[in-house]
C-alpha cells in the first residue's frame, strides 16, 4: 500500500478517529517512537479537551506529510500497537482504517461552482446558520467526507468567535460544488441538534399549512424588507391571482412584470401581497424577494437627478452587498448592482416599488428577476429586457371590497354599514388609500350624519381641472390618453379631499404638528428623536403625537420597529407629502426647515460638525439650510472641512459630492473659493473617504498632506484647534510640487482598458474595455454614456474632439459608428478579420480601420460605405491613425514595419526599423522607401526582429512617434523621413503620444512606468513607476499640462511639469537615512538616487532639499547603495559587480573594488560599528573591511539572496542571513558558520522573508512565506517560539516582515493580508486589522522606548503594545516601501511605490 492510501484512510475516518481515540498513551508513544517534537507533544498536552489535543495530533501529521511521507503508516503502527497492549479497545478503529487502506476512499476534486438553485438556498438561510450552527461540532465529519480539507478545518477554528467560523466555512462551501453542499446537508440531517436546518437547505423544511409555513413566508419576506399587510387588509383575489400569474412566468428568464395604477390604488400592497405565496418562495423565487422603495428622480426643472438616483443605488447595494462597496456613478453602480444580485441573490425577485421614470427603471435594468409598480403604464419603455410582463389597476376596490375596509376600520359588520357607506365608494373611485384615511375619520363618529357630511363633501370637492371637452378629442389614442389624464386627476382630487377630512379631525396642536412633516422628503424613515427635534418636543411626546397621526391613516409605523434609542420609526406617503407640499403655504414650509435647522443648531451649540449622527441630520442638513433660504449659513457649512469630515465619516462622500455640485452655486460669494478646494478634494480622494474605516481625524490628516496651500491652512487651523490629537506634517510638502497622480478613477470596474482618448477640451474622456465604451468626466470618473452590442471584445475606441461622433472597433470583425448621446448610425462589416485599430478623419468624413489580417480600409462615416482598400502585408496590424490634414495614414505592423498610405492607399513613406544592442540612436538605421504605386504586398522581402506596438502623427502632422518592441520609443520626421529620435528604456515601451508644441513625448512600458522626454533636449523629464500592471495608453491633455495614463481597470492623471528645480524629491526607487541631532531636534540626511536628474544625492532638513550630488564611478547608476552611521562614507555597489567606498565630504574614492561580484551588487550595508562592509549578489554575500577594502568573508550558501535577508548582531561580529527553510548564523570576519536556526517550516525550500534581532541581541526571528515565524536564541540557535499565522479569508497569508522588542519578548509581524500580529512571549497575542487595507504589511519596527509599533502598508500606522491603532497618515499611492525614523520616534521618513518622500513630523500646530 502506498503512502498516500494510509493518508486518504487517516482522512476518511478523522472523525472516527477524533471521537474514539484517547489521547494520553497515544501522545507518549508518538513522542517515545520520534514521530512528534517535545515542542509539539507540550503543544498537545496544553489543550482542554482530548478530541482537540486528537485534532492536533491529526494535523500534525498532515503537515508533516510533503516531507515525511511514511508519516501515516509509522502512525498506524502505533495505533496498531497501543490497541494490542490494551486489549483491544480500539478494534473497530483499526478496522475501518484497514478497510480504508485497502480501498481507499476517492474525494470529489470538482472546483465546479454550486448549482445556482444550491446557491440561493445557502444564501436565503444564511442568517440562520451564522446563528445557529457552530461548525467545529462537524469539522470532523466534513474533513471525513472530503467537503473541506484538514488545513481548511485549521483555518475555521483558528478563531474563537462561532459566527467568524461560520463565515469561513461559508465561503470555502461557496467554492465548491453541488457534491460537496449536499455531503454537509447530510452530515446537518444526521446531527439531531442540526437536522431541520440540514431540511431547509434543501427544501425540505417547511410543513405545508399552518404556523410554520406563515413564519417561513414571513421570515423570508422580512429579510427582504417587503412591508407587511395595512392594518386592514383587504384581498383583492382576483389582481393577486393575475400578478402571481405573471410572476410564474419569470422561472426561467430574468424578465420584469410591470404593475401600474393610479396613485393611491393600492399597487405597493398588491406587490407585497402577490409575493406572500408559500409556492413562489419555494418554487420560483428560491433566493428570497427584495425590495426597494424607489419614489421620484425629477428635479423642480423636470430633469432627472442623478445623485438623487445614485444615491438610491448606492444605499441599496450597501445592503445587500457583502464587501460594501460604494460605486461612485450611475454606470458602475448599474454594473456592480448586477453582478450582486446574480452572484450574492441568484433566483431571487427585486421588487422596485413606485417607479416614477424610465430612466429610473433603465438603471435597474440588471438581468434580474424584477417586479415594478409605476403610475406610468409607458415606463415600459425604459426597460431593457426580452419581456415585460404588464398587470394594469385602473380600477379601485369594488363596491364589495370598499365596504369590507370600511367595515374592519369602523368595527361595523358590512350589514350595519349606512348606504351612505356605497356613495362614498362611489365618490373616492375605490381608491384604497383614499377609503383607508376616510375610515380613520369615521370610526371616530359613526353617526349617519357623520357619513353622510363625508359624502356632502366628496360631492363638493371640484375635479374639473383635467376635464375634456368632446370637440378637442381628435383620435382614439387620444381619447384613452385624456381619459386616463382625467381619471389621474379625479382621483388625486378625491384623495386629497380625503386628507383634508383626516386633518380636520386631528386635535388643532396635533394639525400644526402634522403641518411640519412637509419639510420630509416622501416615504423616507423618520425616527422619532428626529420628529422630537423638529417638533421641539421629548421623544416620549413626540412619539405619541405620531401615533395620534398615524391613528387617523396620515402616517405609518415603519416596518424596522424601533430607533436605536428603543422609540418607534415612521413613514409618510407620498402622496400625503404631496398634499402638504399643495396646502402649506411656501413661507410656511420656509419657517419649518428654519425652525428644523436652528433646533439642530442649539442641540451643537452652532457647530455643525459636532452633531451626533442620527442616521438623518448628516444627509439632510445642506437641502434643508437651502430649503430654509438660509444660504449664508449654508456657504459656512458647505466651506467647512469638519463638517466634510463628518459626513464622510456619518454619510457617503460620493453623495457629499453631489449635494456640492448641486447647491454651491447658491452660496455667497465669500464662501464659493473654500467651498470649490473642499469639492475638488473630495472628488480626489472619494475611494479613501468612502472606506468604512475612516475617521474625522484621517479627513483632516490628508487634508494636511494636499497640495492645495489654501485647504492646508484650512486643515492646519482645524489641527491647531485639537491639542489632543496626534497630528503629522508632511515637512517636505511644499517644496514638492506633486506633479504626481492626483487623481485615480475606475470607470471600468475589474476590466481591463484598451484605450482613453480627451476630448471636448480636456474635460471628458472616451475608453473602451473589452464589454463596452464609455464617456466620462476627467474631472470625477462620472459616467455620462456607455455603448456597447459588439458580439465580441471591443478592441479599439476612438472620438472626434467635440464629442458627437465616435467609433468602437471589435474582435468580432465590425466598427460601429455612434452619434452622441446613443444614436447608431451604421455598423461596417466588410472586415474578414477582428479590427485592431480605428480613426476618424479631421473633418468627420471618413473613418480608417485597419485588421488582424493586415487589411487597411478607409470608409464613410455616414453610411459605410468604402473609400479605399489595401492589403497591409503579411503581419497584422497593431494600429493606424489620420494625419492632423487627414490627407496621410500611418499604419504600424507586428512585423516592425511602419508605413504612410495617402487618403488613395498610394504609398507615402515606409520605415523598417533595424535596432542594434547600441543606446545612442545614431545606431539605429532606418529605410526609407518610396513605391511609386499601390502595392499588395506592403514592405515584400523586408523584416524586422522586434514589433511595433503603436504609431502616432503628432498634432501639428510633422512627426511620427512609435513604440517598439526593443524598448524604445523613436521619433522620426514626416518631411525628411528621418529618424531624429531614439529612447532607450528599462522594459518594452507599448504607446507612446507627443504633446502639442511637440516638444514633449510620454510614452508607457510594460513594467507600469509613464515616461516624459524632452524632444529638444534628448532627455527624459519624469520616470514615474505608476502603475502595478502595463500602462495600455497615455495621451497628453490638450493644455499638455495633464497626463492620462491607463493600466488595468484603473485611470491616472499626472501634472506635467517640466523643470530643473531641485527642490523636486520624486520618484526616488529607494533611500537611506541617518539622523543628526542639532540642538534638541534630529535632522535627516537622505541618500537617494534621483530618477529624473539620474544622480545619487545627499538631502538634508525638514525640506528635504539636495546639498550634495555623490560622484559615481564611472556616472553608472549605483544598484544599491548605503550610509555610514556616523555620515562620513558612502558605500555604492552596481551592476557590473564593482563596489566602491566614498568620502563624502572630500568626494575622493575611499577604495573601489571593480571585480568584487560576478554579478550585480543587489545590496550593501554597514555594520552598526562601521568597520565592515557587507555586500551580497544572488548568490554570495562578502564582507569587506571598511579601512581597507580587503575581503574579509564569503558566505556562499544560497541559491537565490535576492529574496533572502540577512542582518548584522549589534556588535558586528556576527551575520545572521536566510536561506531556505532556516537561518544560517556566521561569524563575519572569517566566514565560518556558527549555528544554524531550523523549525519554521517542514518544506526545506521555504522561502524566508525577513530576518532581525533584538536590541539586547538575545534572540533572532524570521518570518517565512507560509505565514510562521519563529524565535531562536542568538547564542546558539535553540527554537524558543513559534507561531503560525491563519488568515481569515485566504487560509494563510505571508509573513512579509518582522522585529522584536528590545529583549525578545515582544514580536510584531506585518502580513499580506494588511494584519499586525502582535506576539507577546509572556501573555497574549493579538491582531490587529488595518482598517480596511488590501494592502501588504510590509515593515514593523518597536518604538525606541518599546511602547508604541509603527507599521508601513498604504498607510503609516502606530499602535500600543496591547494593540490599539493611535495614527494614520495615508499614503498617495498604493502602497510605502520602506521605513525609517528618528531616535526620539517624532520623525518618519518613507517613500511610496511611485517614489514620492515623505518627510513626516508629529507637530504641535499651536506653535
Amino acid at each position: 500500500m502506498s503512502s498516500e492510501d494510509y493518508r486518504l484512510s487517516f482522512i476518511a475516518n478523522h472523525s472516527r478517529l477524533v471521537r474514539k481515540l484517547t489521547p494520553f498513551e497515544l501522545i507518549q508513544t508518538l513522542f517515545t517512537e520520534e514521530l512528534i517534537t517535545l515542542t509539539e507533544k507540550e503543544q498537545v498536552e496544553s489543550i482542554s479537551t482530548d478530541t482537540q489535543k486528537i485534532g492536533k495530533l491529526l494535523g500534525i501529521f498532515h503537515r508533516r506529510y510533503n516531507g515525511y511521507p511514511d508519516i501515516f503508516k509509522k502512525v498506524f503502527d502505533v495505533l496498531v500497537k497501543i490497541n494490542s497492549d490494551e486489549g483491544g479497545y480500539i478494534d473497530h478503529v483499526i478496522i475501518k482504517l484497514e478497510e480504508s487502506i485497502e480501498k481507499p476512499p476517492s474525494f470529489s476534486s470538482s472546483h465546479e461552482l454550486l448549482t445556482e438553485e444550491d446557491r440561493a438556498r445557502l444564501r436565503l438561510h444564511e442568517e440562520t446558520i451564522l446563528r445557529t450552527l457552530d461548525i467545529a461540532n462537524i469539522l470532523p465529519d466534513l474533513i471525513s467526507e472530503g467537503v473541506i480539507t484538514f488545513d481548511e478545518s485549521e483555518n475555521i477554528v483558528s478563531t474563537a468567535d462561532a459566527q467568524e467560523r461560520n463565515k469561513r466555512f461559508l465561503k470555502l462551501l461557496t467554492a465548491r460544488g453541488s457534491d460537496a453542499y449536499h455531503r454537509f446537508v447530510d452530515i446537518l440531517k444526521e446531527t439531531e441538534v442540526y437536522e431541520d436546518l440540514g431540511h431547509k437547505l434543501v427544501g425540505t423544511g417547511v410543513v405545508n399549512g399552518g404556523t410554520d409555513e406563515k413564519k417561513y413566508v414571513e421570515d423570508i419576506l422580512k429579510k427582504g424588507h417587503v412591508p407587511p399587510p395595512p392594518q386592514y387588509y383587504v384581498r383583492r383575489t382576483e389582481l393577486i391571482r393575475s400578478i402571481r400569474k405573471e410572476l410564474r412566468k419569470l422561472m426561467n428568464t430574468d424578465s420584469w412584470v410591470l404593475l401600474s395604477g393610479l396613485p393611491g390604488y393600492g399597487k405597493t400592497v398588491l406587490a407585497a401581497e402577490s409575493v406572500r405565496s408559500l409556492s413562489l418562495l419555494r418554487d420560483v423565487f428560491i433566493g428570497g424577494v427584495y425590495w426597494l422603495s424607489v419614489g421620484s428622480m425629477t428635479t423642480s426643472d423636470g430633469g432627472i437627478s442623478n445623485d438623487a438616483l445614485l444615491e438610491k443605488m448606492q444605499n441599496f447595494i450597501l445592503r445587500m452587498d457583502k464587501d460594501k462597496y460604494r460605486p461612485n456613478n450611475l454606470e458602475s453602480a448599474k454594473d456592480y448592482l448586477q453582478t450582486v444580485m446574480a452572484e450574492q441573490y441568484p433566483q431571487s425577485l427585486l421588487i422596485l416599488d413606485d417607479v416614477w421614470e424610465s430612466e429610473t427603471a433603465q438603471a435597474f435594468s440588471i438581468r434580474c428577476r424584477t417586479l415594478i409598480t409605476s403610475r406610468n403604464a409607458d415606463i415600459a419603455n425604459g426597460i431593457q429586457t426580452n419581456n415585460v410582463y404588464k398587470v394594469s389597476i385602473m380600477e379601485g376596490f369594488t363596491v364589495d371590497e370598499g365596504k369590507d375596509l370600511l367595515s374592519k376600520a369602523t368595527g361595523l359588520s358590512v350589514e350595519d354599514l349606512p348606504s351612505a357607506a356605497s356613495d362614498i365608494i362611489r365618490l373616492c373611485y375605490g381608491s384604497p388609500i383614499a377609503l383607508d384615511i376616510i375610515s380613520a375619520s369615521l370610526k371616530r363618529n359613526l353617526t349617519p350624519a357623520r357619513w353622510m357630511s363625508v359624502v356632502e363633501r366628496l360631492k363638493k370637492k371640484r375635479t374639473g381641472t383635467l376635464a375634456v371637452k368632446a370637440s378637442s378629442i381628435t383620435t382614439p389614442g387620444t381619447v384613452r390618453r385624456r381619459s386616463s389624464e382625467t381619471k389621474r386627476g379625479k382621483a388625486k382630487d378625491t384623495l386629497n379631499a380625503s386628507i383634508g377630512l383626516s386633518e380636520e379631525g386631528l386635535p388643532q396642536d396635533v394639525r400644526e404638528h402634522f403641518h411640519m412633516l412637509v419639510v420630509f422628503d416622501p416615504d423616507i424613515t423618520i425616527t422619532t428623536e428626529v420628529l422630537a427635534i423638529l417638533w421641539n418636543e421629548e421623544p416620549d411626546d413626540a412619539e405619541e403625537i405620531m401615533m395620534t397621526i398615524v391613528g387617523w391613516s396620515l402616517a405609518q409605523k415603519a416596518v424596522s420597529t424601533k430607533s436605536t434609542q428603543g422609540f418607534l420609526s415612521f413613514t409618510v406617503h407620498d402622496l400625503i407629502i404631496e398634499y402638504l407640499q399643495d396646502t402649506v403655504p411656501n413661507e410656511k414650509q420656509v419657517t419649518y426647515h428654519q425652525e428644523l435647522v436652528q433646533s439642530y443648531s442649539d442641540n451643537c451649540n452652532s457647530v455643525f460638525s459636532k452633531l451626533n449622527p442620527d442616521g438623518y441630520i448628516h444627509q439632510k442638513l445642506i437641502p434643508h439650510l437651502y430649503s430654509a433660504l438660509m444660504f449664508d449659513e449654508l456657504g459656512q457649512l458647505l466651506s467647512d472641512i469638519q463638517w466634510l469630515a463628518a459626513s464622510c465619516v456619518h454619510w457617503d462622500p460620493n453623495s457629499l459630492l453631489g449635494h456640492y455640485k448641486k447647491y454651491r452655486s447658491n452660496v455667497p460669494e465669500q464662501y464659493r473659493d473654500t467651498a470649490n478646494e473642499l469639492q475638488l478634494f473630495l472628488s480626489r480622494h472619494l475611494d479613501v473617504l468612502g472606506s468604512p474605516h475612516i475617521t474625522t481625524e484621517d479627513v483632516i490628516q490628508l487634508a494636511l498632506a494636499t497640495p492645495s496651500d489654501k485647504l492646508y491652512e484650512i486643515a492646519r487651523g482645524v489641527a491647531s484647534r485639537n491639542t489632543n490629537t496626534l497630528w503629522l506634517d508632511w515637512c517636505n510638502r511644499s517644496s514638492i510640487n506633486l506633479p504626481t497622480a492626483f487623481l485615480q478613477l475606475q470607470p471600468h470596474r475589474n476590466e481591463d482598458m484598451r484605450y482613453c482618448q480627451f476630448f471636448n477640451g480636456g474635460s471628458s474622456v472616451l475608453s473602451c474595455s473589452s464589454n463596452e465604451a464609455k464617456i466620462w468626466k476627467a474631472s470625477t470618473g462620472e459616467v455620462l454614456e456607455s455603448f456597447s452590442g459588439h458580439t465580441n471584445s471591443i478592441t479599439h475606441c476612438v472620438i472626434n474632439e467635440t464629442g458627437d461622433l465616435l467609433v468602437t472597433a471589435s474582435d468580432d470583425k465590425t466598427c460601429k459608428v455612434w452619434e452622441f448621446p446613443k444614436k447608431l448610425l451604421c455598423t461596417f462589416t466588410a472586415h474578414q478579420d477582428g479590427v485592431q485599430s480605428c480613426d476618424i478623419s479631421s473633418d468627420n468624413k471618413f473613418i480608417v480601420s485597419a485588421d488582424i489580417g493586415s487589411a487597411v480600409k478607409v470608409w464613410s462615416s455616414r453610411s459605410g460605405e468604402i473609400k479605399e482598400e489595401w492589403d497591409h502585408g503579411d503581419s497584422g496590424i497593431a494600429s493606424c491613425c489620420f494625419s492632423p490634414t487627414g490627407d496621410l495614414i500611418v499604419v504600424a505592423s507586428q512585423d516592425g514595419l511602419i508605413s504612410l498610405y495617402d487618403m488613395n492607399g498610394l504609398f507615402a513613406a515606409t520605415f523598417l526599423i533595424v535596432a542594434t544592442p547600441a543606446i545612442s540612436p545614431t545606431t539605429e538605421k532606418q529605410i526609407s522607401l518610396f513605391p511609386p504605386s499601390r502595392t499588395t504586398s506592403v514592405g515584400s522581402g523586408m523584416s524586422s526582429s522586434f514589433t511595433v506596438r503603436s504609431a502616432v502623427f503628432s498634432k501639428d502632422g510633422t512627426l511620427i512617434a512609435a513604440a517598439v518592441g526593443d524598448c524604445t520609443a523613436k521619433v522620426w520626421s514626416v518631411d525628411t523621413k528621418q529618424m531624429v529620435h531614439s529612447f532607450r528604456h528599462a522594459s518594452d515601451v507599448l504607446c507612446v503620444d507627443l504633446s502639442f508644441d511637440s516638444s514633449l513625448l510620454v510614452t508607457g512600458c510594460f513594467s507600469g512606468t509613464v515616461n516624459v522626454w524632452s524632444l529638444a533636449k534628448g532627455v527624459p523629464i519624469l520616470e514615474i513607476p505608476l502603475h502595478y500592471d502595463y500602462v495600455s495608453c497615455v495621451q497628453f491633455s490638450p493644455q499638455e499640462n495633464i497626463i492620462l495614463s491607463s493600466s488595468g481597470s484603473s485611470v491616472k492623471f499626472i501634472h506635467n511639469q517640466e523643470t530643473e528645480s531641485n527642490s523636486w524629491k520624486l520618484y526616488l526607487r529607494r533611500f537611506v537615512t541617518r539622523f543628526t541631532q542639532k540642538d534638541s531636534e534630529y535632522i535627516p540626511s537622505i541618500v537617494c538616487y534621483d530618477t529624473i536628474k539620474r544622480r545619487l544625492e545627499i538631502c538634508e532638513g525638514l525640506d528635504g532639499q539636495t546639498v550634495q550630488v555623490i560622484n559615481t564611478f564611472s556616472g553608472l547608476k549605483p544598484r544599491s547603495w548605503d550610509m555610514s552611521h556616523d555620515r562620513k562614507l558612502v558605500a555604492m555597489g552596481y551592476d557590473n559587480g564593482a563596489l566602491q567606498v566614498l568620502d563624502v565630504n572630500t568626494q575622493s574614492t575611499v577604495w573601489l573594488k571593480e571585480g568584487a561580484h560576478d554579478k550585480s551588487v543587489l545590496d550593501c550595508f554597514f555594520s552598526p560599528d562601521d568597520g565592515k562592509l557587507l555586500s551580497c549578489d544572488e548568490t554570495n554575500h562578502k564582507v569587506w573591511s571598511v579601512a581597507n577594502g580587503d575581503e574579509l568573508s564569503c558566505q556562499p550558501d544560497c541559491s537565490d539572496f535576492r529574496t533572502m535577508p540577512c542582518v548584522f548582531y549589534n556588535d558586528s561580529n556576527k551575520v545572521a542571513s536566510a536561506a531556505p527553510g532556516h537561518v544560517l548564523v556566521w561569524d563575519s570576519s572569517t566566514g565560518s558558520k556558527l549555528f544554524r536556526c531550523d523549525g519554521i517550516s517542514d518544506n526545506p525550500q521555504e522561502s524566508i522573508l525577513c530576518v532581525n534581532i533584538s536590541g539586547d541581541n538575545t534572540r533572532l526571528i524570521a518570518s517565512a512565506s507560509n505565514g510562521r515565524i519563529a524565535v531562536w536564541s542568538a547564542v546558539n540557535g535553540d527554537r524558543l517560539y513559534t507561531r503560525a499565522y491563519v488568515s481569515s479569508s485566504a487560509g494563510y497569508s505571508l509573513s512579509r516582515f518582522c522585529s522584536l522588542n528590545y529583549d525578545g519578548t515582544i514580536a510584531a509581524v506585518g502580513h499580506d493580508d494588511s494584519a499586525l500580529m502582535i506576539y507577546n512571549f509572556n501573555g497574549t497575542d493579538t491582531k490587529c486589522s488595518s482598517s480596511g487595507s488590501s494592502a501588504w504589511m510590509i515593515n514593523t519596527q518597536f518604538s525606541p522606548n518599546n511602547k508604541q509599533i509603527v507599521t508601513l502598508s498604504d498607510s503609516i500606522q502606530w499602535w500600543t503594545i496591547d494593540g490599539s491603532k493611535k495614527k494614520q497618515f495615508l499614503l498617495k499611492s498604493t502602497f510605502g516601501k520602506h521605513l525609517c525614523f528618528s531616535p526620539d520616534f517624532s520623525l518618519f521618513i518613507t517613500i511610496d511605490n511611485t517614489g514620492l518622500l515623505y518627510i513626516l513630523k508629529f507637530q504641535d500646530f499651536q506653535k
